[in-house]
């Protein structure tokens, strides 16, 4: 087994990839149209100031290519690869983390819920191994790798999240509170509540025992992130409620990228003083309306909560939302530098 990197460009390792990733994305979530393509892929592995990406691939026989920034060739041509591994590097936020995806080539892909072949579980282990090395290169000290397989080993489990799928034609929508749509991030005059209802979601979005840096939201960091949402070709919408007097009262958010039929759920905030009085489950319906009106294209709403958030649970199965998959994040803590 020989470890490569694959470059930020167009070639058949990547593509391979790509198809090896919308694969599995498919067979877990039983959806067709979970998938991504190259381009989006492209785009992210050439970076941002938000965060980089770098690709490693497992292949059967030893390729030629120059040598990249983890001592590994970097392959352009035609090669027959057993499985990759994904990792980003925050750059903002939790700079001291390597984030990680396995995927296995197609013909080592186990079903949901199947235990690993021999060599599926030879080709992980060698790309775990892999990251490993690369995380104190990058002066990454924690690794985390979202799966639903428990490592073992030194892994620290941290954290389960329910993944759902909300059918959009079956959703019955009602009345929708008053409020204020706002596309792309563009948000004008509404800068200040959606910067200040985003920082609360993730000051206080529940994330188990795993620590995460809350990220603050500012002008400058919301027009940093149209700029990254327009660069790849995504779409975003943000609604905003309001009592009778103007004040901000909670947000819903939702993306998607062109092309697909497909939306994810984001953020859906509440201002602190006036939980539990039903108003996000209000903002999420006037998201849902505005979906309608604006992504009339749009057909399935994913979302991704904390299985232990009974709050977030209970919005979702009002929409008769279908859990399709459940994901532990898994925490390993690597060597630093002063130790290589």
């Amino acid at each position: 087994m020989h470890l490569v990197q694959v470059p930020a460009a167009e070639c058949d390792l990547l593509r391979t990839f790509v198809f090896s990733s919308n694969l599995a994305a498919q067979e877990l979530t039983g959806d067709a149209a979970a998938s991504v393509d190259i381009e989006r892929v492209i785009t992210r592995l050439k970076g941002s100031d938000e965060s980089r990406a770098v690709l490693l691939a497992a292949l059967e026989a030893p390729s030629l290519g120059d040598l990249g920034e983890l001592g590994l060739p970097v392959v352009r041509g035609e090669a027959d690869a057993l499985g990759f591994v994904w990792l980003t590097l925050p750059l903002l936020e939790d700079t001291d983390t390597l984030e990680l995806d396995v995927v296995l080539a197609p013909d080592l892909l186990p079903l949901p819920g199947e235990e690993l072949e021999p060599e599926a579980r030879e080709v992980t282990e060698a790309l775990i191994d892999a990251s490993l090395h690369a995380a104190p290169l990058f002066g990454r000290v924690r690794l985390q790798w979202w799966t639903d397989r428990a490592p073992g080993g030194e892994w620290e489990e941290q954290v389960t999240v329910a993944q759902y799928v909300v059918d959009l034609s079956a959703v019955q929508l009602g009345a929708a509170t008053e409020h204020s749509v706002l596309r792309d991030l563009d948000c004008g005059e509404h800068t200040h509540d959606v910067c200040r209802l985003l920082s609360i979601f993730s000051e206080d979005e529940d994330t188990g025992k795993l620590v995460t840096e809350p990220i603050r939201w500012d002008a400058e960091r919301l027009r940093g992130a149209r700029e990254r949402l327009l660069d790849r070709r995504d779409r975003d919408l943000i609604v905003l409620l309001r009592d009778s007097a103007g004040r901000a009262l909670a947000l819903a958010q939702a993306t998607h990228h062109e092309g697909t039929t497909v939306a994810e759920l984001g953020a859906v905030v509440v201002e602190r003083d006036q939980r539990g009085h039903g108003h996000g489950r209000q903002a999420l319906d006037a998201l849902l309306h505005s979906m309608h009106l604006h992504w009339p294209h749009i057909e399935h709403l994913y979302a991704a909560v904390n299985a232990q958030d009974a709050a977030a649970l209970a919005q979702l199965n009002a929409l008769h939302a279908r859990e399709i998959t459940r994901l532990t994040c898994f925490e390993h803590r690597g060597y630093t530098p002063a130790n290589e």
